[in-house]
């Protein structure tokens, strides 16, 4: 036998008893716990897929009902216990971004995993040209995401499935004895036809949350009869106004004309299978462990935003409001450009269409139209629209 025969007979007898001491004593990598991917779907967008013991959390493109444009949110939450469900479904969305009443932030543009733990992990998101910039972290066996919002729109919006059904009941930290004018609070313009907590109004939406408040933070959640839902805690101090959404989830104003200037905040995102009981707990644990109400730092952007961009960015929907006055249907519709509003029946026939420029209330005569199911829906020139379903019934 050579030397170089047995040199080489011999390092590969030494590597595969390397191998079996490995299998024996092998040491779980940081991996086994969970994963974060971060890849790119069939239309060249971003996907995200956060995963450990508890959830499985996807960012990806979704179209909301209202738009034929896309934006990437979080459209599956899901429980990963046995029953378990997905708490967002389709055509709802969660961690959404409003930008202005004209648009909504879009495609994400960059994702990377920054940080990859033996306890956390960590992904770094921007969307709209560096204008909404986030960082989204994982715990070891935790059901909590950790939400660092750097720059971010007018609000943040959920708008889910919770439990897999069309709606479900709030649990909402000191809602029992919270104090408020009776009748609904709005707001200036058609943004926020409702809030339920808007620390403009003063007395009764005081600016620390006032039994709202639990040492600072705001605890608020939904959940099904089967127990699941989600869970938000959210900083006092950084929310101006807080908007329920029907049963489906909140919708969230940082810093909307009050408590100063933007600046980055944390907040948590968590899911849960045990109803209220179970979105108060976790939001208090939340709470007690945060290390802070804002990032301790706040990294470079990790992109050089474009000047004067032309990029593609979601249209937001002309806003609607549609009440009954006698003999007509006013329908207010809040648009900067020029729009149309089209009424038609389940089966597409039209029964009224007009078009104006601006903010415009239509009034829509129902005195020639049979009781029954309609459409109405406005739609602008750039093909962004916004449609509601109306129940006629008045003889």
């Amino acid at each position: 036998m050579s030397s170089q025969t047995f040199n080489t007979a011999y390092f590969k007898a030494a590597l595969c008893a390397a191998a079996l001491l490995a299998a024996l004593f092998a040491v779980p990598s940081h991996g086994e716990w969970g994963s974060i991917s971060v890849s790119k779907d069939a239309s060249d967008n971003f996907q995200v897929v956060l995963e450990n013991s508890k959830f499985k959390c996807t960012y990806g493109t979704v179209t909301k009902p209202y738009t034929d444009i896309k934006e990437t949110t979080i459209r599956e939450f899901s429980v990963k216990a046995a029953g378990g469900a997905d708490q967002v479904g389709a055509p709802g969305y969660m961690d959404a971004q409003v930008m202005s009443m004209e648009k909504d932030r879009g495609v994400c543009i960059y994702a990377d995993v920054v940080r990859d733990g033996a306890d956390t992990k960590t992904v770094r998101m921007v969307w709209d040209n560096g204008q909404v910039f986030q960082d989204i972290t994982m715990t070891k066996d935790s059901p909590v995401l950790k939400m660092d919002y750097y720059n971010y729109g007018i609000t943040i919006r959920d708008f889910v499935m919770p439990g897999g059904n069309e709606w479900g009941e709030y649990s909402i930290y000191g809602g029992g004895s919270y104090t408020r004018k009776e009748g609904i609070l709005t707001l200036s313009g058609y943004q926020y036809p409702a809030s339920y907590y808007r620390d403009a109004d003063g007395t009764n939406d005081p600016a620390d949350g006032g039994a709202l408040s639990y040492n600072g933070w705001f605890i608020i959640g939904v959940y099904a009869d089967n127990g699941q839902g989600y869970v938000r805690v959210m900083p006092v101090k950084h929310i101006s106004v807080i908007k329920a959404l029907y049963g489906r989830g909140w919708e969230w104003a940082p810093h909307y004309g009050t408590k100063g200037d933007p600046v980055a905040f944390t907040g948590y995102l968590g899911i849960v299978s045990g109803g209220g009981g179970e979105i108060q707990s976790l939001g208090k644990s939340a709470a007690d462990n945060a290390p802070g109400m804002e990032p301790a730092t706040v990294p470079p952007l990790p992109i050089t935003p474009t000047i004067g961009s032309t990029m593609l960015q979601k249209k937001r929907a002309p806003a609607m409001r549609i009440q009954r006055t006698g003999g007509y249907v006013a329908v207010s519709v809040a648009a900067l450009s020029k729009h149309q509003l089209r009424v038609f029946t389940p089966n597409g026939r039209t029964v009224y269409a007009a078009h104006a420029q601006g903010t415009t209330t239509y009034r829509v005569p129902v005195r020639t139209m049979a009781n029954g199911l309609y459409v109405f829906q406005v739609k602008t020139e750039a093909k962004v629209f916004n449609k509601t379903h109306v129940m006629l019934h008045y003889r």
